[in-house]
């Protein structure tokens, strides 16, 4: 008998106390004035897309700008097209259709300027499942002036975008930028917390994260370059083109592969990290425990607090 007494008053303090606020709730001004139980959203995962449209270029360099919310953002070059076009799709958790009237979507052309917005215009609480958008862009690289991509969560993802003369400027809160065949005349990539990866780029690049990665794979040829990273490290595979190349952790690692036809000279310095330098035809001018410089044009700037450099 004496064990059941323990559960007995669990389940009758629990029963109060469910008593209790469901008594508060009914009350004007009690507890379900600070929660609107309207605004509460769960339930499976529904899609609604969005009609495709097509924007008329006229041949003229145009100016994009997309700002969104979580989801995701893909950019596809396609240089036999000669307009522009979105589609959308919205992503929520609930029954109702009305909950698709949570997040605004517009596109609007003023002259050579477009702009493509996706924002949530009634925040509900959703346990956690959250409201998405899904923007996809086709185009023709060669009308591409600037392009402007600002998102809270989303990932962006850019591919077969080959403009010399183009500027990107990418920004992301949680999200992740990725690019594939990407030439421009420069790339400004910034992220909380997401990773950046580059695949086949050419052109400059800056690019800054809190505690994401930073990758560039494949055949990259780099103009200027500015990387930094908070605590993530750095991977970078390519040819350096370039007079203006810095590369700087706090506490992340940073592996750098040139190409082997064109070494560079190196300027490093590690505040606590090791440092492993593999390339046989570079002539060390000085080395130290945490510092070592090399002769080579152009020059590249690596510098950590306590991440290891690696150059092979």
């Amino acid at each position: 008998m004496r064990r059941l007494i323990g559960p007995i008053l669990i389940l009758l303090l629990i029963a109060e106390i469910t008593f209790a606020v469901a008594i508060v709730m009914a009350q004007p001004g009690g507890f379900a004035s600070l929660v609107d139980v309207r605004a509460l959203s769960f339930g499976p995962e529904r899609r609604q897309d969005i009609a495709p449209r097509t924007l008329a270029l006229n041949g003229q360099a145009t100016n994009i700008t997309i700002s969104s919310m979580a989801g995701l953002v893909e950019v596809t070059g396609d240089p036999s097209l000669k307009d522009l076009t979105v589609t959308g799709t919205k992503i929520v958790h609930g029954m109702k259709d009305s909950d698709f009237d949570n997040i605004s979507f517009s596109v609007v052309q003023d002259g050579n300027t477009i702009r493509i917005e996706a924002k949530e215009v009634n925040k509900s609480f959703n346990f956690g499942f959250g409201e998405k958008m899904l923007i996809r862009v086709a185009l023709p690289p060669a009308l591409i002036n600037q392009f402007t991509s600002t998102v809270g969560s989303a990932d962006i993802d850019i591919k077969n975008l080959s403009n010399e003369k183009t500027t990107f400027v990418f920004t992301t809160g949680s999200g992740n930028i990725t690019g594939t065949d990407v030439q421009a005349s420069k790339i400004t990539a910034r992220v909380g917390s997401g990773d950046i990866r580059l695949t086949g780029f050419l052109g400059s690049l800056t690019a800054n994260t809190g505690s994401g990665n930073i990758y560039l794979s494949g055949q990259n040829r780099l103009n200027d370059l500015n990387l930094e990273t908070g605590s993530g490290d750095i991977r970078v595979g390519a040819q350096f083109n370039t007079n203006n190349s810095f590369i700087k952790t706090g506490s992340g690692d940073v592996h750098l592969i040139p190409d082997p036809n064109k070494v560079p000279g190196f300027d490093i310095n590690t505040g606590s990290g090791n440092i492993d330098f593999k390339l046989a035809n570079s002539q060390v001018v000085s080395k130290e425990e945490h510092g070592l410089r090399t002769g080579g044009s152009p020059v590249i700037s690596i510098k950590t607090g306590s991440g290891d450099v690696t150059v092979e």
